[in-house]
């Protein structure tokens, strides 16, 4: 419910992903974030299904079948703590976090306060959990900084005064984004493929380690 108003304490110029279709509500985004695992995302608006194409927005995204921009290696299975871990990947400093209410409350979203969502199942830590993980799987070298909201105590909120963090090498960066070269056997072809395709695929025998 807060993304409309802490979304305006972010700089004008920053660049903006949309966790799932929710920032795209507001304005327009540069990306689009969404790790659903349902071929053509879709989402429930007072209209009834729509599909996440129409927000024209360059989606990144682990599933192949959606994805502009593959993302390999996801720390969580959350579209929000994902976007953060996309702007970090691209060298975003600070990363600045609007909306990000952890599902406290009676009411879900801003565009739709009576929404069913998974995330409502989960009890408050959980969600802080994901987070702290995040922060973990980078080493501690992303700048995480809240607009507002039950994050600021995990992470310092944000201030335009304070001191950037030194970034990843691109080395380092490029290690944590890439995914598990495989061989498919039925074509000699390597790909490259997420942790939980290599797995299923080795399984079914469709793969092979190279």
């Amino acid at each position: 419910m807060s993304a409309p108003e802490q979304i305006k304490l972010a700089p004008h110029d920053a660049v903006v992903l949309s966790a799932n279709q929710h920032g795209c509500l507001l304005r327009k985004c540069d990306y689009l974030v969404a790790c659903d695992n349902k071929p053509g995302r879709r989402y429930v608006s007072p209209k009834g299904l729509v599909d996440l194409r129409e927000f024209h927005t360059p989606i990144i995204s682990p599933r192949e079948s959606m994805a502009d921009f593959r993302i390999f290696n996801v720390p969580v299975n959350s579209s929000g703590v994902m976007a953060a871990w996309a702007a970090w990947l691209m060298g975003c400093s600070p990363i600045m976090l609007a909306g990000m209410d952890l599902y406290l409350g009676k009411t879900t979203y801003f565009h739709s306060p009576s929404a069913v969502s998974t995330g409502r199942h989960l009890p408050s830590g959980a969600h802080l959990a994901k987070w702290g993980l995040l922060k973990e799987k980078t080493g501690g070298s992303i700048m995480l900084r809240p607009l507002g909201g039950p994050l600021i105590g995990l992470f310092p909120a944000y201030s335009i005064d304070e001191q950037k963090l030194a970034l990843p090498t691109r080395e380092f960066l490029l290690k944590m984004a890439q995914g598990a070269l495989v061989k498919m056997k039925a074509t000699g072809k390597i790909v490259e493929v997420t942790p939980v395709e290599m797995h299923r695929g080795l399984r079914r025998g469709d793969l092979a380690r190279i």
